[in-house]
C-alpha cells in the first residue's frame, strides 16, 4: 500500500465517524417497542456493531427493501468486520433504494475509499474516483450538510492529484463549510494549513475555532492532538482538561485527556480518565486500548491483557487491532517467563496468572 493510499484510508476512517455523528444522536437506546431497524440503528450508534448486525439482518429478512437497514448493516460490517466487499454490496443497495439520501452516498464514498486503499494501483485509482463521485453526490443532494462538505474536502486534501486530489478544491469546500459552521470551517482551514506546512497558521486557526465554539469538543481535540504532535505535551494536557470541563458528558474528552496524561508519563492519572470515559460509555473501544497501555506501563499484566481483549471484542478489525493482538502475544510470553521464574525460585504463582 502506498503512502497516499494509507493516508486516504486514515482519512476515510475519520470520515465514517463524522458521517455517523451527522446521522443522529449517539445516545439513542434500543427499546422493546422499536422496530428491528430502529433497534439496529440505536445499537450501531452506540458502537455495538455485532448486536446491530443481527438486528439489521432480522430487519432485512422481514423487508429486503429497507434502505436504512441495508445502509447501517453495511457500515456495521465495515466498522466491525472490515469486510469491504460485503459492506459495499449493502451500501450500494441502500443508495439504489433511496437515491436522494445524501448520507448513504457519503457512506458509499467511505467504503469505496476503503476499497481503494486495499487494492492494486490500477483498481485503487478506479475506486478513488468512485469515492470522490459519491462524496460529490452527497454535497449535491444536501449542500447544507457540513459532514458532506467535510468528506469531500478531506478527499481533495489527501488524495493524489492523479486520483482527483486538489488543495485548491479543498479550499473551496472549506469556504463553503465556514458559512455553514464556523467552528468546523476553521478546523478544516487549519487542516489545509497543515497540509501546506504552515503550522503557525494552523495553530492560529485552531484557536479561532475554540473561540467560535468554546462549548464544543471538536476544536479542543483538534488543537490538543496538534500540540501532542509538536511534542508540546504539557500544553496539550491543559487543553484536554479544558475540553473535559467544556463537555463533561463526552467520553472522548476523557479518552483524549487520558492519552495526554500517559504521554506525560502519568499512567495512574491516565487510567482514571479512561475509567471515566467508560463510565459514560462502556462500549467506547479506544478507552479499553488506552487502559491496556496504562496497565502495561504499571506492569499490571493481567489487567492489561483483559483490557486488550475487551478492545478486540468491540473492534476486532479496528485500526489498532493488529497491534493489540501483538501486545497480547507479548504479554503471554512475559507471563510464561514469569511463571518459569517463580517455579525456579519456588515462589507463589499468583502474580503470574493472566
Amino acid at each position: 500500500m502506498t503512502t497516499n493510499q494509507r493516508a486516504l484510508c486514515l482519512m476515510l476512517a475519520t470520515a465514517a465517524i463524522l458521517c455517523v455523528a451527522a446521522s443522529g444522536p449517539l445516545d439513542a437506546q434500543p427499546t422493546d417497542r422499536a422496530t428491528a431497524t430502529e433497534q439496529g440503528v440505536a445499537l450501531f450508534k452506540q458502537g455495538r456493531y455485532a448486536e446491530a448486525k443481527q438486528r439489521l439482518a432480522d430487519a432485512l429478512a422481514a423487508d429486503p427493501k429497507d434502505a436504512a437497514a441495508h445502509a447501517y448493516l453495511g457500515m456495521a460490517i465495515y466498522n466491525f468486520d472490515n469486510d469491504v466487499d460485503k459492506a459495499m454490496a449493502q451500501m450500494e443497495e441502500a443508495a439504489k433504494l433511496d437515491p436522494p439520501r445524501s448520507l448513504y452516498h457519503q457512506w458509499l464514498g467511505v467504503i469505496y475509499g476503503g476499497k481503494a486503499g486495499s487494492s492494486s494501483l490500477f483498481k485503487a485509482a478506479y475506486y478513488a474516483m468512485k469515492c470522490k463521485d459519491e462524496f460529490a453526490k452527497g454535497v449535491e443532494l444536501d449542500p447544507k450538510d457540513p459532514g458532506a462538505r467535510e468528506n469531500l474536502l478531506q478527499f481533495y486534501l489527501v488524495a493524489p492529484a492523479i486520483a482527483g486530489g486538489s488543495v485548491a478544491k479543498a479550499k473551496e469546500q472549506a469556504s463553503a463549510l465556514l458559512e455553514l459552521d464556523a467552528c468546523r470551517g476553521l478546523v478544516a482551514q487549519a487542516a489545509i494549513a497543515r497540509r501546506e506546512k504552515d503550522l503557525r497558521k494552523a495553530e492560529m486557526l485552531y484557536r479561532e475555532a475554540i473561540k467560535a465554539a468554546p462549548s464544543r469538543s471538536l476544536p479542543y481535540n483538534a488543537l490538543g492532538y496538534f500540540l501532542l504532535g509538536q511534542k508540546r505535551t504539557d500544553e496539550a494536557v491543559e487543553l484536554f482538561r479544558t475540553n473535559v470541563r467544556a463537555v463533561p458528558d463526552d467520553p472522548n474528552a476523557y479518552d483524549s485527556l487520558g492519552e495526554g496524561l500517559l504521554a506525560q508519563g502519568h499512567a495512574e492519572e491516565s487510567l482514571a480518565e479512561y475509567a471515566r470515559a467508560l463510565q459514560i460509555d462502556p462500549y467506547f473501544a479506544s478507552a479499553y486500548l488506552g487502559s491496556a497501555r496504562c496497565h502495561e506501563r504499571k506492569n499490571e499484566l493481567a489487567q492489561a491483557r483483559e483490557a486488550y481483549q475487551r478492545y478486540l471484542e468491540l473492534a476486532p478489525k479496528g485500526r489498532s487491532a493488529d497491534d493489540a493482538r501483538k501486545k497480547l502475544q507479548e504479554l503471554q510470553k512475559k507471563n510464561t517467563a514469569r511463571k518459569l521464574e517463580c517455579q525456579s525460585m519456588q515462589l507463589p504463582l499468583t502474580e503470574a496468572r493472566l
